[in-house]
Parts: C-alpha cells; sequence; structure tokens
C-alpha cells in the first residue's frame, strides 16, 4: 500500500462505516464530531474536532463549519454523514447546530450518528425495529472491515493523543 493508492475497506453498513473511522482518522475517537464526506458512493473525506463544551457552541459552529465545508469542498463532496462521539447532552447540541449549515450549503446529510459505549444512535431514523432507542451494538475492533484495515496495514492508536505522541 502507498499514500498514492489507499487500501479500500468494504463499507455497506453504519456497523462497516463505524469501524472504518478509526482507519481513516488513525486513532479511536472519543468526544468528538466526525464528518464523513463521500463524492458519489465513495468515502472522500473524514475530518474531525473536539467536540465543544455546551455553553460554547454556538460560538465554535462559524469556525467548525468553515473548516469542515471548506475541506469537503476540497473533495467535490456533495453527501454527508455525522458522526458525535459520547454522550448525548454533548453530541446532540453540536449535531444539531451544525447540521442545517451543511443543508445551507448544498451538503446532503446522508445519516446523523451517535457513537456511544459500543452502540450507536441514528438521530434521523425513527423506526425502533432498527434503531432501538438503547442504541445498535457494534464491535469496531473485531469488524472485517477493521481486519482489512489491518492486513492492507493501516493502524488505529488508541486516541488522539497517542496520535500526537507517535509524531
Amino acid at each position: 500500500m502507498t499514500q498514492d493508492h489507499p487500501a479500500r475497506l468494504p463499507v455497506t453498513s453504519i456497523s462497516d462505516l463505524l469501524a472504518a473511522v478509526p482507519y481513516l482518522l488513525g486513532f479511536h475517537p472519543a468526544d468528538s464530531l466526525v464528518i464523513i464526506g463521500l463524492t458519489g458512493h465513495r468515502i472522500a473525506v473524514a475530518t474531525r474536532a473536539d467536540l465543544p463544551e455546551p455553553a460554547t457552541i454556538s460560538d465554535w459552529v462559524p469556525g467548525a463549519v468553515r473548516q469542515h465545508l471548506s475541506l469537503l469542498r476540497n473533495v467535490d463532496a456533495t453527501t454527508a454523514i455525522l458522526i458525535g462521539y459520547g454522550p448525548a447532552s454533548a453530541v446532540t447540541p453540536v449535531v444539531d447546530a451544525i447540521t442545517p449549515h451543511l443543508d445551507a450549503a448544498g451538503i446532503t446529510i446522508f445519516d446523523t450518528l451517535r457513537v456511544t459505549d459500543g452502540r450507536y444512535h441514528s438521530y434521523q431514523c425513527p423506526d425502533p425495529q432498527c434503531c432501538p432507542p438503547d442504541g445498535v451494538p457494534f464491535d469496531a475492533h473485531h469488524s472485517p472491515t477493521a481486519v482489512h484495515a489491518i492486513v492492507a496495514g493501516q493502524t488505529a492508536l488508541p486516541d488522539r493523543a497517542a496520535l500526537v505522541a507517535s509524531l
């Protein structure tokens, strides 16, 4: 694998996508907003930001929107998936604040998700059969997507601090 030809990871479900995120970023995110930008059916970019303190969201949003939109536009992404990593009290207000700005910029929101304690919750799925209120369990460490990434030589460090320390 070279930087010019990154590994193709099989992503056919939300669980696969969530298993791929750490390999797209280089670490397992926590207390983060991740935006996956799609061009057609291909992941074109993965952006990440620390979740702001709830009292600072309104001040945080303009800069975050500029940063994420710049990265999405740079790869001609037309669709995005927002993934908040953390408790609902921290993720929901951020997703609620960012989503209208992406919509207004012409980015189609495919889904908005929250990941907490090995479960994901979709903000857009109202069906309790596929999106139960207590979330859908997934295992990012032992999924076929993670196996493909590892075999291709990609790594996902335990957290952002480990990534920073490795530089």
